[in-house]
Parts: C-alpha cells; structure tokens; sequence
C-alpha cells in the first residue's frame, strides 16, 4: 500500500461543491518500478505526468491519492506505466474503492451505488468487472466446479425485458466468509440449462 510522501496533504474544493483531500504518496522501495503486466522489477524510462486515484471518503470529503508514476522498460511488455499497488491496471480508483464499490453492487442496483459512492453511474460496471476479473484469476478457473448446494433469483429490468439472474455457491460463500456471486446479464427470456 502507499505511503505518505514528502507532500503534505491538502484540501481543495470539488466543482460540484464540497472538499476534496489530496494526498501524495509513492508506493515502498520493494513495490518502486515494477511491470504492471508482471510485476517483475524492471528500469525506470521516464516520468509521467501527477495522477490521481479516487479512494474511500473521508466523512464528507473525497480522497484522492496523488503520485506521478514512471514508464518502465519491460523485456516481455515494452514500455508501460509502472504498477500502482494501490489501484489495478488502469484504473482511476484504489483497489479498496473498487472492491467497496463491487459489494455495495451486488446488494444494491447501480443507481444507489453511484450516490453513495459519488461516482458515475457507468464507472461502477468496469469497476465490477475488474474486481470480478481479480476473484477469477484469484480462485482459478471454475467458480462453479461442483457446486452441491446453490441459489437461483432472477429479476427483470427495464422495458423490453431484460433479465438479470444471480447464482450463489452456498457452500463456497460458507467457507471463505463471503458469497461469491456470478451475474449474467441477458437481453431476452432465460431458460436455465
């Protein structure tokens, strides 16, 4: 995670009313300079311009962490941006906004996401879908291999009917403290196979 750097924190006002806190940070000496690709250590290229990565609020106030990442020189990938151990592979937000923004999803429609977190409405699906992306590569290949006890809603919104159903792993969600959900989205009536 980062750490604060020789910046002091500031406060500035948000266009839409409000403060915003910025902090600058730079990721630890071990994390510095790695592939975002491979996350093997590599040599720095150049800098980039300051970044700023939306995290968590701060009671009323947003919080953005602010830090100007170097290119480096990969052997397998090229030239990139070094990786951020705080936000994943382009990404404007912190992996805890992300994953706060993920589980408020799957108990709440997009809408209400969007307010509570102060973002926009179309940013909370790529965000799910880069958390989804990290659980997948996280727990392998099958979330669903062999399931034994599951549970099945379906709900529809929408004019013209489009379906949304969710299937849960009770088992899997028992053991490791939290349910895994899968959500497929389709534009016509479902028939489960």
């Amino acid at each position: 995670m980062p750490t604060i750097s020789a910046g002091v924190p500031r406060i500035e006002k948000d266009p839409h009313g409000g403060d915003v806190v910025i902090v600058p940070v730079r990721p630890y000496a071990k994390d510095m300079d790695r592939c975002t690709r491979c996350e093997k250590h590599v040599r720095p290229y150049d800098r980039l311009g300051v970044r700023r990565w939306r995290h968590l609020d701060i009671g009323c106030a947003r919080l953005m962490l602010e830090y100007a990442p170097p290119h480096v020189t990969c052997a397998d990938h090229g030239v990139t941006v070094a990786m951020m151990p705080w936000a994943r592979r382009k990404s404007a937000y912190t992996r805890d906004f992300e994953q706060q923004t993920a589980l408020l999803n799957v108990h709440e429609p997009r809408s209400a996401v969007s307010r509570l977190m102060r973002m926009d409405w179309k940013s909370v699906g790529p965000v799910c879908r880069r958390v989804a992306d990290d659980l997948r590569a996280e727990q392998g290949p099958g979330l669903f291999d062999g399931p034994r006890s599951i549970g099945v809603d379906e709900t529809s919104y929408r004019k013209g009917h489009k379906y949304m159903t969710v299937v849960v792993d009770h088992d899997r969600g028992a053991s490791s403290g939290c349910i895994r959900v899968t959500v497929l989205l389709k534009a016509s009536s479902l028939a489960l196979e």
